[in-house]
């Protein structure tokens, strides 16, 4: 497992790999209607697999804000798949996208924050996941 230790084969070529394999196995389990949309899932894949190389896996519940990045992209793969599954059209994907990014947001960074500051650090996460969800679903002329 001597390879695997280098930097260069942790940081560029493992995530190119696997990103690679994980979009093609993903794609081709979706089968001929679902695979294109299926094939995103591989990327949030790789990036699991890299981080768990990388960094090892975080413990649950995670003690630290690292951790929490872990598991908050785990629940978003798992989260895109149900809903590429149920077939959700592209308007509820993109609110339930905001959804999960503004939860996320809010479980990362709320524990590390002085008292004083959460308050405003909430509203703030809030209109930006509410922004992203927002003007992704505008951009495509749906909202």
């Amino acid at each position: 497992m001597a390879l695997l230790d280098d930097l260069v084969v942790q940081t560029a070529l493992f995530p190119l790999v696997a990103g690679v394999a994980a979009v093609g196995v993903a794609r081709a389990a979706g089968g001929r209607s679902r695979g294109p949309r299926m094939a995103a899932a591989g990327v949030a894949a790789a990036f699991l697999a890299a981080y768990a190389l990388i960094v090892g896996l975080p413990a649950l519940p995670p003690p630290s804000s690292m951790g929490r990045l872990f598991w908050s992209a785990v629940a978003g793969l798992l989260i895109g798949i149900g809903a590429d599954l149920a077939g959700l059209d592209r308007r509820r994907g993109t609110l339930l996208l905001g959804a999960w990014v503004t939860a996320s947001l809010l479980w990362i960074a709320l524990p590390v924050l002085p008292g004083s500051l959460d308050t405003v650090t909430a509203a703030v996460l809030l209109l930006a996941g509410g922004w992203i969800a927002l003007s992704r679903t505008a951009a495509e002329g749906e909202g």
